[in-house]
């Protein structure tokens, strides 16, 4: 690949920016390789056919206020994404503002060129600038390589989530 990672840890030749409304439907076909990936790791994932569309229907009005979302183009080409989201702790927790990477994808063309780094960096920073305090990942234990990423980042366990289903009939 013609592509690699320069000396400041950029990306030659990949832009990242923040989304708008016309970057929906790639993002959209980026979501359903994330999807499809993380189902073929074993991550419980209930997707079916209205899954794209609820997951679009959950930030899309929103986005430049409590959720942002960016992407990584090569050649004029969004290739990757991340959407991450403000919350706020309850007050009983401290009732800070937290930023949340909710989701990001890397289309395989682009993977082990630090484009994933370079836009967890950049949402950070975004995160940072519209008042988060400490930002937070969800990664499933299923996925060996999201977890190595994350600590790859900085990121660092602070707690698990423990899931119980009733078993099928």
């Amino acid at each position: 690949m013609a592509d690699s990672a320069t000396a400041s840890g950029e990306v030659a030749g990949v832009g990242i920016r923040l989304a708008g409304e016309a970057d929906l439907p790639r993002v959209s076909r980026l979501w359903s390789a994330l999807a499809a990936d993380e189902q073929a790791l074993g991550v419980p994932i209930r997707a079916n056919e209205r899954a794209l569309e609820s997951w679009l229907g959950s930030f899309a009005r929103h986005l430049g206020r409590f959720t942002f979302l960016w992407v990584a183009e090569h050649e004029g080409v969004v290739k990757a994404f991340l959407l991450a989201r403000l919350k706020t702790r309850p007050v009983y927790l401290g009732g800070e503002l937290i930023g949340e990477l909710c989701s990001i994808y890397v289309d395989p063309d682009l993977r082990g060129l630090r484009t994933g780094a370079l836009l967890v960096r950049t949402a950070i920073r975004g995160l940072q600038d519209a008042g988060a305090n400490a930002i937070e990942v969800d990664a499933h234990e299923a996925n060996a390589a999201a977890c190595k990423f994350w600590e790859a980042q900085g990121f660092r366990v602070g707690f698990r989530t423990y899931r119980w289903r009733p078993p099928p009939q």
